[in-house]
């Protein structure tokens, strides 16, 4: 087989299997998490050192503040008795504590598993 040949028929394969890509540059992914971080603490950065101020650590560790919107924020618990118990703490006053500290409008706080 002559080179010209050769040459031709390894540039047929290579548009047929391009081989190996490189992985993407990882400064478009940590870009968009700084963004999400970014806008998740402009929503909910008030609200989240309010929580901090007013549920006690124990009950505050397995719960994870997901979204605020219209006045009532989403808090996903862990499981079933650490919710019940975070239940309990906030209709005894916990909630009150939350709404008085909180520098938005806080209508309800709704606890999802």
């Amino acid at each position: 087989m002559n080179p010209q040949r050769a040459r031709a028929a390894v540039d047929k394969l290579r548009q047929i299997r391009p081989g190996p890509r490189s992985a993407p540059p990882i400064h478009d992914a940590v870009a968009a998490f700084e963004n999400d971080l970014a806008r998740r603490h402009k929503s909910m950065g008030g609200i989240a050192a309010a929580w901090t101020a007013a549920v006690p650590d124990d009950l505050a560790a397995p719960a994870e503040l997901v979204s605020m919107a219209r006045g009532v924020l989403t808090v996903r618990v862990q499981d079933a008795p650490a919710r019940f118990a975070l239940d309990r703490f906030l209709r005894a006053g916990g909630e009150r504590e939350v709404q008085r500290r909180s520098p938005v409008t806080l209508k309800k706080i709704r606890l999802v598993g």
